[in-house]
């Protein structure tokens, strides 16, 4: 499990900021995180880009 799947798990128990910082995670990492993610498939637009 990642880290940041761990604070993630945990943000309605803790803060977010305690868990990145026992972590050792920045919090800017933890929020862009999720944007990173590949999408999963059918979730997304159905045409090729040119």
């Amino acid at each position: 499990m990642s880290r940041f799947r761990s604070v993630h798990d945990h943000r309605d128990v803790f803060e977010v900021k305690r868990l990145c910082e026992v972590l050792e995670l920045s919090r800017s990492s933890y929020y862009k995180w999720p944007a990173g993610r590949p999408e999963r498939p059918g979730s997304g637009p159905t045409g090729s880009w040119r």
